[in-house]
């Protein structure tokens, strides 16, 4: 489902990605695209992360 057809949902917010990483408690990881590999790993400081694809292992 492309994202145009989610923004449409009342029940969605999409969000930045950095901003997303930002505000999380918890960064799970279940897919490797590309992007996720490009995110400043500094942001992961204090937050619980799992890798489940060893993008940033």
């Amino acid at each position: 489902m492309p994202p145009s057809d989610l923004a449409a949902r009342a029940n969605v917010t999409l969000t930045d990605l950095n901003d997303a990483v930002k505000a999380a408690d918890i960064v799970l990881l279940l897919v490797d695209h590309t992007e996720f590999g490009r995110i400043d790993r500094s942001q992961f400081a204090q937050k619980i992360v799992h890798d489940t694809r060893g993008v940033w292992n």
